[in-house]
């Protein structure tokens, strides 16, 4: 064997061995998977804020949600409960979906008026986590276009 057939077959060998050697993990889900999954993460959600169930809230969020001080968060969502009261119905008005993130934007009828919501929930595997949310005074508004709708990039 020469000295560059030897190198070769080295080479090989070794990239053979460190690809065994690692954990390979290779995710999968269409932008239409990851809104199916924040379509339903956001039923869940608001089925919880009705009960007052902010614990459970908290606990099916994202690191980075749960960064703020949870006083503080539970405190924010309790004071949106007392000034727009418990959610009804809601409309998805707009999603934007990009890798492992799914973005909402909602109008919900809350008892007290219509409530517009943005949430942000990450995609882990087959679940999703909130990532963030913004309450504001309804209805909402936007413009056409502004938004990809989950569509997968071609």
């Amino acid at each position: 064997m020469s000295c560059s057939k030897y190198k070769l077959a080295r080479a090989a060998a070794l990239l053979l061995a460190v690809t065994l050697s690692c954990q390979m993990k290779v995710e999968t889900g269409s932008y239409p998977e990851q809104k199916a999954l924040a379509l339903a993460a956001l039923d869940t959600f608001h089925a919880r804020f009705a009960a007052a169930d902010y614990e459970a809230i908290w606990a099916d969020s994202t690191d980075g949600f749960r960064s703020h001080p949870k006083d503080e968060l539970i405190a924010q969502m309790k004071d949106t409960a007392a000034r727009w009261g418990k959610p009804g119905k809601a409309h998805v008005m707009a999603t934007s979906c990009f890798p492992k993130q799914v973005r909402l934007l909602v109008e919900a009828e809350f008892e007290k008026g219509s409530v517009g919501e943005v949430l942000v929930w990450n995609i882990d595997g087959q679940r999703a986590l909130l990532h963030q949310i913004q309450w504001f005074a309804g209805p909402v508004r936007f413009p056409d276009g502004a938004t990809n709708e989950c569509r997968s990039p071609d």
